[in-house]
């Protein structure tokens, strides 16, 4: 674990002010990216610098080979390796001896430092292991932790969550979401949907905003097979200009590769109801069967040798939590509402008169995860490789909707929950020259948000439920059949796509690094609450004879749910520019300068009506939003004589971004012209529309007039805005 321990004063606020003042233990340095860097010095045997020396630097996993040619002051600097090892580091000298250091492994944040000295001769090859000749290290500027391969398979996590690793950082807490959906990571108290999670450099977030649970992409598991797992990093605030997009902790995931030997393994877990204990207490708390199972596999390898290599994995969970809520006489931990009976008369009512199974009483939650994860690493050559990425997650779970609240309900009124998603990542890593190195990434992330009722039936759907409540004659709801009023217009699609070009370039004493980023997102978003409009009775024989008290619902201004969905798209254009400066041996000094910026030309409906009540326009949204972040670090490696190996930093710098689109998304569609209400109460209703059976007692539906009214209202533009200040600045910490 590379943990830098640090001391810092902070105050944070919209925009606060963070001098970090540095005692740090060294171990490894470099900028957090998805590679890995090695650096040294080789000097001669009198100490001077020995300048166009080769230096060999060999993966002896793949084969793969990089060499380079010291410059005059002796120094090497090799990026964009594969993160761990083995490495084999070969000077080669016409004038000296060959030194070999073995056993090199690189680590994520950090680039691994060596002073090589030479021998007099010239046969000879003298061998070392890499402990011998570390120098120490100048730490990636900024409080972080990263964690190698090794130490993230030493530590137990049950759930198989990267979490459990991060956490051992101090400063990394986990956050328990409201509906225990999973914990979040929060940095330094902050919120989850504050961080940039990455995957192989890739966004791996919850890219809309509204997932609680565990601040990545998905609800519950982890995104991708946690045996896939080769480093992770968190970092707080990284000077380096390539970390922006967060407010909270930028936490970085590289994967496995294959290498030139086959490499595999399985696991099965396994437990059920006669595995678990049943009583807290003296009281029976489980009463149902359930099986708990988490089972996976992987597997990698050669396809051509020292050239092109694949690896697999497969992960799937399926468990079942237990519903302790439910009717009087059930056998329920809580127990409340009204009684099986009364439930099932309830029932037998919807599915004669009004057509619709409620479906059973619900007593186990089912929830599945499979994931699915493959790479090919490409040697092209001994100067460029490509890496591809393939990761597929489908996520699905049960879980009460308007039970509680609305009452009982039964199957039909409970909520599916999930997510299906893909992601293709493309990675070229060149070395054009000694000095001039370049990256090049693309990636795509699409995603299907599950979120809708067990019995279907949503306005947008082709045959729509209407949401029924049955109260007790008092006043209090006792029974919801249908679509939640949450769940009954709910449809989220988005896609995100990155480019990222970056070139480093080694002049002397100094590492120059520009690039250009550009991140994309197309949002499909509707949601509409009460979308297909509620029925309340009030007691069950007025179910029974069809006299509803009270029809209200929300619906678009077309009557055609789909037409009120937020639909837009929006870029953050970056540039940056960065001088890393080794001063001499022990100083180090980075300046940089960050340029983020928004551009969407999709902008919200403009409403007359609400400009003229608040003298301010409704469309102001992402374009023209922008951030200037410079940054500034230095390190000093303190002489060992007297210090041992001890580093101090110092570091200023300006972090943001990482906007929660649904803030956004609101402006779009909750512009006061999209939505509005509807009721037995607004014309053209009359009283008469509250009798929603025939003289048979059969259902006729929804009455017309209130979908009518709800369209009336949306179009004279006086419904819920949720507009955008103009003076809006993108949230920033120092």
């Amino acid at each position: 674990m590379n943990n830098k321990i640090r001391f810092f004063l902070s105050k944070f606020n919209l925009l606060a002010a963070l001098v970090v003042l540095v005692l740090a233990i060294p171990l490894t340095a470099g900028a957090q990216e998805t590679t890995g860097s090695v650096r040294g010095n080789v000097l001669t045997p009198s100490g001077a610098p020995a300048a166009g020396v080769t230096v060999e630097i060999m993966d002896r996993r793949t084969g793969s080979m990089r060499s380079v040619t010291t410059n005059d002051g002796g120094s090497f600097n090799v990026r964009g390796l594969v993160i761990g090892g083995p490495y084999e580091i070969r000077v080669i000298s016409s004038q000296y001896k060959q030194a070999l250091v073995t056993d090199v492994y690189t680590n994520l944040s950090a680039a691994v430092t060596f002073t090589i000295p030479l021998e007099e001769g010239e046969i000879e090859e003298i061998v070392v292991t890499a402990s011998t000749v570390f120098a120490g290290a100048n730490l990636a500027i900024g409080p972080g932790t990263a964690f190698s391969f090794e130490e993230i398979q030493a530590m137990p996590s049950i759930a198989r969550q990267i979490r459990d690793v991060l956490r051992i950082d101090p400063r990394v807490s986990l956050g328990r979401a409201d509906n225990g959906a999973g914990s979040g990571i929060n940095c330094l108290g902050g919120s989850s949907r504050a961080n940039a999670f990455t995957i192989d450099g890739s966004l791996a977030i919850d890219g809309f905003g509204l997932n609680e649970g565990t601040g990545t992409s998905a609800r519950f598991a982890f995104p991708i097979p946690f045996d896939m797992v080769a480093s992770a990093s968190v970092e707080f605030a990284p000077i380096d200009v390539q970390y922006s997009q967060f407010t909270g902790c930028a936490i970085n995931i590289v994967t496995k590769p294959g290498s030139n030997e086959f490499h595999g393994s399985a696991f099965y877990l396994f437990n059920d109801d006669s595995l678990t204990g049943d009583t807290l207490d003296g009281d029976t708390v489980i009463t149902d069967p359930f099986e708990d199972k988490n089972f996976g596999f992987d597997f990698s390898g050669p396809i051509i040798k020292d050239r092109l290599f694949f690896s697999v994995a497969y992960e799937e969970t399926d468990e079942g939590g237990i519903q302790n809520t439910g009717p009087i006489g059930g056998g329920f931990a809580n127990e409340d509402f009204l009684t099986v009976a009364e439930a099932e008369q309830i029932a037998d009512i919807l599915l004669n008169q009004y057509g619709r199974d409620v479906g059973p009483i619900v007593r186990i939650l089912p929830q599945s995860s499979e994931r699915i994860f493959a790479r090919l690493d490409w040697n092209i050559n001994e100067y460029h490789r490509a890496e591809l990425t393939y990761t597929s997650l489908e996520e699905l779970n049960l879980d009460p909707d308007d039970l509680g609240f609305g009452g009982f309900t039964f199957r039909d009124n409970f909520e599916f929950e999930g997510i299906d998603q893909e992601t293709i990542s493309l990675r070229v890593f060149s070395n054009w020259t000694d000095n001039f190195s370049t990256e090049f990434r693309y990636s795509t992330f699409d995603v299907i948000d599950i979120q809708g009722p067990a019995g279907g039936g949503e306005a947008q759907d082709p045959d729509p439920i209407v949401r029924i409540v049955v109260e007790d004659g008092a006043g209090g709801d006792v029974l919801t059949s249908g679509p939640g009023f949450f769940r009954s217009a709910n449809d989220l699609q988005y896609t995100i796509d990155q480019i990222k070009l970056s070139a480093d370039y080694v002049w002397g004493d100094h590492t120059l690094t520009f690039g250009f980023e550009q991140e994309t997102r197309d949002i499909f978003n509707l949601f509409i609450p009460n979308a297909t409009g509620t029925i309340t009775f009030d007691d069950t024989a007025a179910l029974q004879a069809g006299m509803a008290s009270s029809i209200d619902m929300l619906g678009s201004f077309t009557q055609v749910a789909a037409d009120a969905a937020a639909t837009f798209e929006r870029d953050i254009n970056s540039f940056y520019l960065q001088d890393e400066w080794q001063v001499n041996d022990a100083v180090t000094l980075i300046v940089g300068l960050r340029y983020d910026q928004y551009k969407s030309s999709d902008n919200p409906v403009a409403n007359p009506v609400f400009e003229q009540r608040y003298g301010f326009s409704n469309t102001q949204t992402f374009d023209g939003l922008e951030l200037i972040q410079p940054r500034l670090g230095v390190t000093w490696n303190l002489p060992t004589s007297n210090w041992g190996s001890t580093q101090l930093s110092a570091g200023f710098g300006i972090f943001g971004g990482g906007d929660p689109t649904v803030h956004f998304a609101n402006a779009y569609q909750n512009f006061g012209g999209a939505i509005g209400f509807g009721a037995s109460f607004i014309p053209p209703c009359a009283a008469a529309d509250l009798q929603v059976t025939d003289g048979s007692g059969q259902f006729t539906g929804l009455p017309s007039c209130v979908p009518q009214a709800a369209a009336d209202s949306a179009n004279a533009n006086t419904g819920s805005v949720a507009a955008v200040d103009p003076n809006f600045d993108l949230p920033s910490n120092q």
